[in-house]
């Protein structure tokens, strides 16, 4: 099968499976919105910082060094195995030594019970997480988006049936949990079968990846550490009420770019690692994918920007105003991100994971001063703050991207204008019928969807025909 022939269908498939994840998820979000309350996805969120900045290090950073090395012997698959496993053993022993200083910080007592619970997933996922991305190294993307869609349905379900039932916020810990332990179960069958680890342990064979994992590790750190400082101030100088709040306003914006734009990365990165030495490869695969991206979730995001004091109401019901004042605001992170999240594997692809470590530093010590400040006056001020600071990161991005890829401005904003100029437009002439109309609730929001869509579609296929042309005939077909 040929490399484009092998992306397009890598690309359908984690399409699928995205699709859906986005969906359940969106979905759990409105269905727990209305059972659960901003204090419990306050807490919830406080947990998830935590969790998420620790499991930066349950792979030691080596998962991607697997993908972009290429080759490895079974000796050093199996020294790394066993250190993936080691190392959640050590996070989970000190995230529960750690929990009385998180407890005391957030000044939040039931944050004991979950941050236990959570725990948990430390010794959960080092079993399955190498042959996930063995799985992946092979392009068997129809196998992943199965593993994930399966595993995320039962895990949202679970957390529907337990937030029904009085769980609280134990319900969104319980959901997370299931979600992870059968993604590592049908994960290691998998590889146990294709990939069986042996108790061989050979640490100098391994040094180039651990080297390689120690810049993704640092980078990984950093950079959450910088994207959830906001979670972390806003929980504790306003409490989680205010910080449910905020939770949902960002979910809602980052959902989507979180699992629209790895649609495409998830196949670039190992196709790019592949080309690593060609520039002119790696340019026209990076600039069609930003093409796509900006075509995909532009719409979605400026809708949102636009709508809403409609969208909110009819998915999470009343006491959620200020989620809707947010939103407005944090959909400039979700456009900046669109644009700036597939720089990664760029840098990835050129063995240059030593960039975003760096790079990485300077903007979580650039947030924490930031955000600091910002949250001594008010949760605005905290994600507007957010907003401005995402543009000058992505115009950071760009220079060092057009120096790796021998690329310039100019090529950048020739693939990209229809998209953004189109969805702006429909956007802005479908709030404009939707304002002269006044519908409000369910038909309201039905309508301008609706509008949306139509006038979407016929000045796409007005301006750029050639472009869906292409997506019909190359990725459809």
């Amino acid at each position: 099968m040929g490399v484009k022939k092998i992306a397009v269908t890598g690309a359908k498939w984690t399409g699928v499976s995205k699709l859906v994840n986005t969906g359940l998820q969106l979905g759990q979000l409105a269905i727990l919105g209305r059972i659960l309350g901003t204090t419990d996805f306050g807490l919830m969120a406080m947990v998830m910082v935590v969790i998420g900045f620790a499991e930066a290090y349950i792979d030691m950073g080596v998962s991607n060094a697997l993908i972009q090395k290429q080759k490895a012997t079974k000796r050093q698959l199996s020294t790394l195995y066993w250190i993936n496993i080691l190392s959640g053993l050590v996070l989970f022993i000190i995230f529960n030594i750690s929990s009385p200083l998180i407890v005391s910080f957030y000044g939040e007592e039931q944050l004991s019970g979950l941050i236990f619970l959570a725990s948990f997933i430390f010794l959960i996922t080092p079993f399955g997480q190498q042959f996930y991305v063995l799985i992946q190294k092979q392009l068997r993307f129809k196998l992943l988006a199965k593993i994930d869609t399966f595993s995320l349905i039962i895990g949202v379900g679970t957390s529907i049936v337990l937030a029904t039932s009085g769980y609280g916020v134990y319900s969104l810990v319980w959901g997370h949990i299931i979600n992870v332990f059968l993604k590592t179960l049908l994960a290691s069958i998998v590889g146990f079968k294709e990939f069986p680890p042996s108790l061989e342990f050979s640490f100098s064979e391994v040094k180039e990846f651990l080297k390689f994992g120690f810049y993704q590790m640092g980078e990984k750190t950093t950079n959450y550490f910088s994207k959830n400082i906001d979670y972390i101030l806003i929980g504790k100088y306003f409490g989680p009420e205010i910080l449910g709040a905020y939770t949902i306003a960002f979910q809602l914006i980052i959902v989507p770019v979180q699992k629209i734009n790895p649609i495409l990365n998830r196949v670039a990165f190992p196709l790019f690692s592949k080309f690593k030495d060609n520039n002119e490869v790696l340019r026209k695969g990076y600039l069609k994918l930003m093409e796509l991206l900006t075509f995909v979730s532009y719409p979605v995001l400026i809708f949102l920007a636009f709508f809403a004091p409609l969208v909110i109401p009819v998915f999470f019901g009343s006491g959620w105003d200020l989620t809707i004042t947010l939103i407005p605001i944090m959909v400039i992170i979700g456009l900046l991100r669109t644009l700036g999240n597939p720089v990664g594997s760029i840098y990835l692809a050129k063995g240059r994971p030593d960039i975003g470590f760096y790079f990485n530093i300077s903007i979580a010590f650039i947030n924490l001063i930031s955000f600091w400040i910002a949250a001594q006056y008010s949760v605005y001020h905290v994600a507007w703050s957010f907003s401005i600071l995402n543009l000058f990161y992505f115009l950071a991005h760009r220079l060092i991207v057009d120096k790796l890829l021998e690329s310039s401005w100019r090529l950048f904003i020739l693939k990209l204008w229809k998209n953004i100029m189109i969805a702006t437009i429909s956007v802005t002439a479908t709030y404009i019928f939707q304002r002269n109309l006044a519908l409000t609730g369910f038909w309201g929001l039905g309508f301008a969807i609706t509008i949306m869509v139509l006038i979407f579609s016929l000045i796409q296929f007005s301006l750029n025909k050639k472009f869906l042309t292409e997506i019909y005939t190359e990725y459809l077909l």
